[in-house]
């Protein structure tokens, strides 16, 4: 059982949150997760060396990606905003603190723990057996990994030993790895031309935008407040961000180009990690309250409505991502989502979110004939010399 205690907010009260366990109904959060199987088992076992091909099925309807770390270890879910049920997607190993594929389905990227520190890999499969480095080890934290449309470059952003946090472009064959601009918190546009990040400036993060290319930076938000998280509308014409310019820290839209910050939603609360479905017109975020059962993932219809509760716990570990309908690998140019287990540190303190330890690997266990045969040698006569 993993237990988190929480301090969100100067003055807000102390209360616990089990991730991954099942609850008691006095303010411990409890989630059903039925598990699709024969679909895991693909994601696992890389169907024809192709796993990113069994993602489409499960990837195709009106759902919402998370990441959570449950009590097996990582593992990427999806909940089904109309039925509340959770599916899942993939299993993470132990060491492994992240996991994408390409839109293409002939590779996953994923960033795992080795002896020298946090490393971006690449392989057919999410194992560190013949994965490919796709840039130096020793990196301090990730914030976001994203294959890019054509399924040849890695978009990640992460603290490289004592560097500031910077965003980085990786090609696939390991051959490229180089700085794009210090930032966190990286989202490619689901057309692939450009990356939105935050920046520190001033000691305040804005809502910085730049070519995949690295060229044409934009400032979207003036850094007069603390930016974070930011994410692409669908149609890319839009960038859904968290930000405490009105006192707590509320989702915010601004256009692709800059200009007006339209407000979509400010509670007595933390919500964070807003994404807007495929058709504009719906919102999803995780919100942390003092009162666990007015806590978890909402579902919100932008300008109308109450906010409907989807899941009966905040996703802490990495933002929210709805994905877009009928996405087929080699065809659309959107990926089938960042299935990253990720925030930036920098986001996490400011939310005052908890630092999400990983699960130690289990002690293998003994062989299945191990006591039989141990009862087999206490069996034998003990004998005597005579």
């Amino acid at each position: 059982m993993n237990r988190t205690k929480w301090m969100v907010g100067a003055g807000l009260a102390t209360w616990m949150v089990v991730l991954g366990c099942g609850g008691n109904g006095n303010g411990v959060f409890s989630t059903t997760t039925t598990t699709a199987g024969s679909f895991d088992t693909q994601r696992q076992q890389g169907t024809a060396g192709n796993p990113g091909a069994a993602a489409a099925p499960g990837m195709a309807g009106d759902e919402i990606l998370i990441a959570e770390l449950t009590d097996e270890g990582p593992a990427i879910q999806l909940i089904n905003p109309a039925s509340k049920s959770i599916s899942s997607v993939a299993k993470l190993p132990v060491e492994q603190l992240a996991y994408v594929p390409s839109a293409q389905g002939d590779f996953v990227a994923f960033i795992a723990k080795k002896e020298t520190g946090l490393g971006l890999f690449a392989n057919t499969t999410n194992t560190l057996e013949r994965a490919i480095p796709l840039g130096p080890s020793g990196f301090a934290s990730f914030g976001s990994i994203q294959f890019a449309p054509d399924g040849k470059r890695i978009i990640v952003a992460g603290q490289l030993g004592g560097d500031p946090s910077s965003v980085y472009a990786a090609s696939i064959d390991g051959k490229v790895f180089r700085k794009i601009d210090e930032g966190d918190d990286a989202s490619l546009s689901p057309n692939g031309k450009t990356i939105v990040y935050s920046k520190v400036v001033g000691g305040k993060s804005a809502i910085f935008v730049r070519g995949v290319d690295g060229k044409g930076e934009r400032k979207l938000t003036d850094g007069k407040f603390d930016d974070l998280i930011p994410q692409w509308s669908k149609d890319s014409k839009r960038v859904v961000f968290t930000s405490n310019r009105d006192g707590k820290f509320g989702l915010y839209a601004v256009g692709a180009g800059g200009g007006k910050v339209s407000k979509l939603l400010v509670e007595d609360a933390v919500v964070f990690g807003g994404s807007l479905s495929p058709d504009g017109k719906r919102m999803v975020y995780s919100k942390v309250s003092t009162k666990p059962e007015e806590s978890g993932v909402f579902m919100l219809t932008l300008g109308s409505g109450k906010p409907m509760r989807i899941h009966d716990r905040p996703v802490v570990t990495g933002p929210l991502y709805w994905t877009t309908p009928s996405v087929t690998p080699g065809k659309n140019a959107e990926q089938p989502g960042p299935l990253a287990m990720l925030m930036s540190a920098r986001a996490k303190r400011l939310l005052n979110l908890p630092d999400i330890k990983m699960p130690k690997p289990a002690a293998p266990s003994p062989a299945p004939d191990a006591d039989k045969k141990d009862e087999k040698k206490d069996d034998k006569p003990k004998t005597t010399g005579g």
